[in-house]
């Protein structure tokens, strides 16, 4: 009896890195009202940046990736975003994450804002992004992706800011 061949692997394009998926056994929460649901990504590091694109991608979101200021507003005032992912550092400065922050607040209330960051992890620096209007904050590498995937599904179904039509 002849043993058929596996399927060949698709490749991915050799600018694309794939960081370690989900480790198994972690759950992410993801209703079907969430699926489908633009989140932007504001990150200046490439390898972050590529982790939470595939990640999204493969739990069922539409990314759209920033890496300034600058760029995040323009996306939100042109998309139908559903939630953020800020890094609170991004290269234009120190502050740059908490002034992002600050507009997005002003021009987009009710949106879900889940604040990453390995720089800003005094609880001064939490505290703040809090009384600006973070909806999470996470420090990067301190807790398994599945929690920050699964705490987005959740504001969103909570801000009711889920894909079109949900």
């Amino acid at each position: 009896m002849e043993i058929p061949s596996p399927a060949p692997i698709p490749r991915r394009s050799s600018r694309e890195v794939r960081l370690p998926p989900l480790p198994p056994g972690l759950e992410v929460y993801r209703p079907a009202e969430v699926l489908g649901s633009v989140v932007l990504v504001v990150e200046d590091e490439t390898a972050m940046q590529q982790q939470l694109r595939i990640d999204l991608h493969d739990l069922g979101y539409h990314p759209l990736v920033s890496s300034s200021a600058p760029d995040a507003m323009d996306l939100l005032e042109r998309e139908r975003i559903a939630g953020v992912l800020l890094d609170l550092v991004l290269d234009e400065s120190e502050e740059s994450g908490f002034n992002l922050l600050t507009w997005i607040r002003g021009h987009h209330p009710g949106l879900p804002v889940i604040v990453l960051s390995a720089a800003q992890v005094n609880s001064a620096a939490i505290r703040h992004a809090y009384e600006l209007g973070a909806s999470s904050y996470f420090v990067k590498g301190n807790v398994p992706m599945a929690h920050i995937y699964s705490d987005l599904a959740a504001r969103l179904i909570e801000r009711g800011t889920g894909r079109p039509g949900a």
